[in-house]
């Protein structure tokens, strides 16, 4: 089948055969079908949709292109997380290491970040010398070793992803679920964990603002993970708010090792706490009494032997002088009296940008160092002139740009907003 007439189904919103699909994109991997030949097609299967027939063979396509990871040799209960990403979002810097400590195996395989999301890989390199890149087998050797990796994804894996991906990026069709759901799944499928715990942020910090659309992806990515034979569970949590009192490379890896040491009690540390007991449930192991965990100090000395194992220091867990911090920084005030809400999370987001802790092109070089510590999370009362945020910059320019977005970030409402749930749905519900 010509490329033009591929497209020419899914443009008339009919249904592809897995024939027609397998040579299109194989002739795309081996260059025969254009880039403006693919973009086509996916705005077709944007605006026609994809049944969920053709979601799995596109699925079975990604994971085809590239290598697979086969922990079958490495002992234990693996556990593959991932997370779609969001503003403060340091959970796995967290929950890898607290996993790990209780038993678990857990592998991830992060992204950098691009846009107003932060990327899981930036902020453990805030830490000097700690290596994120490792061929397979040493990755293996770190699994082994410590029981915990956080590693940079492999380009050999699921190549077709990455190409695919770069092309919706720039045409608007990232939304599309169904892409979504393939993008997101053939990487895990790729690797044979025995649970693959998902976490999809909701809300206007998110890529996903609307319930029903967070349940469909939900519904799409267990209808993969069973027909590849993964077990999976879901969290779709709260994205309304930046996520924990820190939003910045540095400065998250400090409030996920305060975390570590039973030092955080907010949003952050309850969700942390709620995907432990979960995960462990999932998987049905016992769930050790948290506080008594934490105070054995087993999660913190864990996220140091992942440090040392990876390359870096692993004194940072008791010295945070080591991680890169800017030294100037701005006291943010509240001009009024009233209860802080959030309206637009992802501006917080892309002040991190405008700091230069964060990146507009893949190419650029961030800064460790910059960030915004909050003192306050959404809801709570504030008094005028009452220091909401301290602000780590480096020079005028970026910190006046940073202060623009934010002001466009949040509201300070005479009356309190209803609260919100921390998890809007979980494979745990009943409905």
């Amino acid at each position: 089948m010509l490329p033009q007439e591929f497209i020419r189904v899914k443009r008339d919103g009919q249904k592809h055969d897995r024939e027609s699909m397998h040579e299109f994109l194989s002739n795309y991997l081996s260059g025969k079908v254009a880039d403006y030949q693919v973009s086509a097609w996916l705005m077709a299967s944007f605006l026609k949709g994809l049944d969920d027939e053709e979601t799995y063979w596109l699925t079975d396509e990604i994971v085809e292109s590239g290598e697979k990871l086969d922990l079958s040799d490495v002992d234990g209960i693996k556990v593959d997380k991932h997370s779609s990403g969001g503003v403060g979002d340091k959970i796995s810097l967290a929950l890898v290491p607290l996993l790990a400590s209780a038993g678990l195996v857990v592998s991830k395989m992060s992204g950098r970040g691009l846009g107003h999301t932060g990327g899981t890989i930036d902020k453990l390199e805030s830490i000097p010398g700690l290596r994120t890149e490792f061929s397979t087998e040493e990755f293996k050797d770190l699994l082994r070793k410590v029981g915990a990796a956080i590693v940079a994804q492999s380009d050999a894996l699921a190549p077709l992803d990455k190409k695919l991906y770069s092309l919706r990026d720039v045409t608007a069709t990232v939304e599309a679920l169904p892409l979504i759901a393939s993008s997101i799944m053939s990487k895990k499928i790729a690797v044979n964990s025995d649970l693959v715990s998902l976490d999809v942020k909701l809300g206007n910090g998110a890529f996903i603002t609307n319930l029903e659309d967070a349940k469909e992806l939900c519904r799409i990515m267990l209808s993969l993970g069973k027909q590849f034979g993964r077990r999976v569970e879901i969290h779709v949590t709260d994205m309304n708010e930046p996520l924990g009192y820190a939003v910045g490379n540095s400065l998250e890896v400090i409030e996920a090792m305060d975390f570590l040491k039973g030092k955080v009690n907010n949003r952050f540390s309850a969700l942390v706490k709620q995907l432990y007991v979960d995960t462990l449930n999932s998987v049905n192991l016992p769930v050790p009494d948290f506080d008594k965990l934490i105070a054995s100090g087993k999660p913190i000395q864990k996220f140091a032997e992942m440090v040392q194992a990876q390359g870096g220091n692993p004194k940072v867990i008791d010295d945070y002088s080591i991680l890169p911090l800017s030294k100037n920084i701005f006291e943010l005030k509240a001009d009024k009296s009233g209860y802080l809400d959030y309206n637009n999370t992802v501006e917080v987001g892309m002040a991190i940008v405008e700091l230069g802790g964060g990146r507009t092109r893949k190419e650029d070089a961030i800064d460790h160092g910059v960030g915004i510590k909050f003192f306050v999370e959404g809801g709570d009362k504030v008094e005028k002139g009452q220091v909401i945020a301290h602000i780590y910059y480096n020079d005028q320019h970026s910190l006046d740009n940073a202060l623009n977005r934010l002001s466009h970030s949040f509201t300070i409402k005479e009356t309190e907003s209803a609260q919100r749930p921390l998890i809007w749905w979980s494979t745990n519900s009943k409905e």
